[in-house]
Order: C-alpha cells, then structure tokens, then sequence
C-alpha cells in the first residue's frame, strides 16, 4: 500500500524538495546560497548563519556507511557528486562534466578540471577510481549493492576514467547522483581513517567543509573558501558562512522552535502546523513535488501475509484519500506506486487498487480468513505523524 508523500529536503544543491519553511528575515540569504547571483560582489553577500532543523540526528558523515535519509541531507552540502539532478530529476554535470556509453557495459566519465578537495588534494581520476574501488572492496557497506554490476574502474588519463560493468546497467548514472557518487580526498579518508564518520575534516569539495559535531545536539560547517562553483556573474559560493543543523525528533516541537526564532529553517513540517506556518507572516511557506513516497510494507514470507487474499484484503480496506484528506490536509496526491508523478519513470497507466470494502471482504473469503486476520505493524519511532498514519491503517482493518 503506497500513501502520499513529501520528500528529502536538502538546503542546498537541492535532489529532492518537500514543504519547508523558513524565517522571513533569512529567506534572502538561504536563497543567495542557493546559487543565485547579482552583478556585483560586495562584502555583505558572503556572510550569515542560518539554524536548520532535522528531523532526525544525523548517524554517520561517511557515504560509504551510510543508510540514513538525515546523513544525505548534511552530506551532499560537504561533497560533491560525480553527477547531480536537477529540479526535473534530470541528470545533469557536476564533479563529471560529460559522459558516453562506448559499449553497453563501459561508462566512460570526464572530469571537472581544476578541482581540489578542501585539504588541497588534487580532485582527478585517481580520486574516483579511490572512492569507487572503496565501495567495491566493502561488501559490508550498503553501497556495494548500488553498484554491485560494477566490474572494475580505472583511469585512461587525469580527466577520464571508465567504468566497466559485468553487465548492462541503466541505473549506474543515477546512482551516481547520491552517496555512491559522493567524491571524498584519498588523502583525508586514510587519515582520518576510522573516526571518517565523526570528523571528516577537509575532506570534501562542495560548498561547506566540516567543523564539529556534538551528537544530539548540534553539528556545523563553514563555507568551503576554495570551492570550484561559481554564481551566475563568475563570483565565488557559497554566500553564506555556515549552517548549524539541529536535530529535533518532534515535529510540533520544531514547529514551535522556528516560530521562536531558535532555526531559521525546518526541514519538514507536520501537516497539522502547516495551516498555521502559511497564515505566520513572519514564515515563509513553500511547498513542491518530492520523489518519495510513504508506504506500508508488507513480509510475504510471514502469514498471514504470506497469502496474495490476505494481502489483497489490506489494499482494498485501506482508504487512500481519507489518508491525504484527514491525517496529510490534502498535502501531496495518492501514490500510484513507489515512482511519483515528477519521476520521468512513472507510469500514468498503472492501475492501483482503491478503497472497496466488500472486494476486501470477499479477498479475505478466498483466504478462508472471513473472521479476520491479525498482523503487527511496525512503525519509526518519534514521529507523531508515523503514528497518526499507523493509527489511521489500523482503524480501517
């Protein structure tokens, strides 16, 4: 069962967006560090903090270890990305410049010239090749299964470098775009060594490097003073000169933390606040399509689950629109599946279940389970709003 949803939010160099809100007296700034640019540099461009609120500490700064949606969001503001998306979920050029499949199994990139990771490391082929065969060597790491049909990598020149595939593999590119892709010094990594999750100082290339993480309460990073990207005008970003995230696992309560100015941004907002965020004048309210979808999963190798009926019953008797209408305040669309509408892989043609309480019932007849069945579902911790969906599912069944 697939329900509506709101997606990532990275505060700069953007993969996905959802509702977000932010201070109207920072708004100029956050913007401004998005990449903006006027014609002139002046010395009040390149300053500001800004407070941004997670919903969730962050659990590891090395891309090789992480599986956590909350680590991205930090992570893609310290380290470029071989290739990047852009508001379309197209693939677009960032560390890599180019690309071309000379054969369906070689991937050949060429590299942004001129780049150096912040400890002054060279940012070359030898660095992807680094990092790529740092992923293929630990099959531990959730990355490995994202690029698994990798065979080798290995660098023609400075500036190129080819990617040989056991087999054809139309997702490479794509994944590229996140943590597999993410591009850290080889210098830096062996180091730091194991603390590279902790304190993974200078070793980047975006826009902010590393400062220090205080877990459970805050961490912060400072503009990057050498990085490669420039504004429209060909002046130097990022304008902004750090961002302190602060994670705060209450959705009313970062509601209430932004109203009092203690962030400047929320990262998500509940769908019960938002009423009052958009009426604030002293918030700015913006809300766009994301990727991501909130779903049920079901184990179909447990029963009663482990029956099609069973499962077919839980489709039909789950109302999708009373979900969006009550528990969501109509924010987002019904899920048609995992790949929303502004994915350029969403099929308009399928056809998903929907609400029809005597085909759930003559489902759960064919299962010879008419009386019922009984299931535990298991659900995040920490978000209200995890909790009113669960709640909703459970008085439908």
């Amino acid at each position: 069962m697939n329900t509506p949803l709101a997606a990532p939010f990275r505060l700069f160099r953007s993969h996905h967006v959802l509702p977000l809100v932010l201070l109207a007296t920072m708004l100029l700034t956050a913007l401004a560090a998005c990449g903006g640019g006027g014609s002139t540099t002046t010395t009040s461009k390149y300053s500001g903090k800004i407070n941004v609120g997670l919903n969730s500490d962050v659990v590891t700064l090395d891309p090789l270890k992480s599986s956590a949606l909350v680590d991205r969001q930090v992570m893609l503001n310290m380290y470029d990305t071989l290739v990047g998306l852009d508001a379309k979920g197209n693939i677009v050029p960032d560390l890599a410049t180019s690309w071309t499949y000379p054969t369906p199994t070689q991937l050949v990139l060429t590299l942004r010239s001129g780049v150096q990771f912040q400890d002054g490391t060279p940012f070359n082929a030898d660095a992807v090749v680094f990092n790529i065969n740092r992923i293929l060597s630990t099959t531990s790491s959730p990355r490995y299964s994202e690029i698994s049909a990798v065979k080798s990598v290995q660098a023609t020149d400075s500036t190129h470098v080819t990617f040989n595939l056991k087999k054809p593999f139309s997702p490479l590119l794509a994944t590229l775009t996140d943590r597999a892709g993410m591009m850290l010094s080889p210098t830096a990594v062996q180091k730091i060594g194991a603390n590279l999750g902790n304190a993974p100082t200078n070793a980047g290339s975006g826009p902010f490097q590393f400062v220090e993480w205080i877990k459970g309460d805050h961490l912060t990073l400072q503009a990057n003073p050498h990085y490669w990207m420039k504004d429209n005008s060909g002046g130097k970003l990022p304008y902004l000169q750090s961002i302190r995230y602060r994670p705060i696992t209450n959705e009313s309560v970062m509601y209430s933390n932004l109203e009092t100015a203690n962030i400047n941004v929320a990262d998500s907002v509940s769908p019960n606040d938002v009423s009052s965020a958009q009426s604030n004048s002293s918030l700015i309210y913006k809300q766009a399509p994301g990727l991501s979808f909130y779903g049920v999963m079901l184990n179909t190798k447990v029963a009663p689950l482990n029956n099609v009926y069973v499962r077919q019953a839980i489709e039909w008797g789950v109302n999708r629109e009373e979900i969006l209408k009550s528990v969501l305040k109509n924010i987002g669309v019904v899920a048609q599946g995992p790949i929303a509408p502004t994915s350029w892989a969403y099929a308009s043609n399928f056809a998903p279940y929907t609400y029809d309480i005597s085909k759930a019932k003559a489902a759960l007849a064919q299962a010879g389970m008419s009386k019922g069945v009984t299931f535990t579902l298991t659900i995040a911790s920490g978000s209200p709003l995890n909790t009113q969906l669960a709640q909703f599912i459970q008085s439908e069944l």
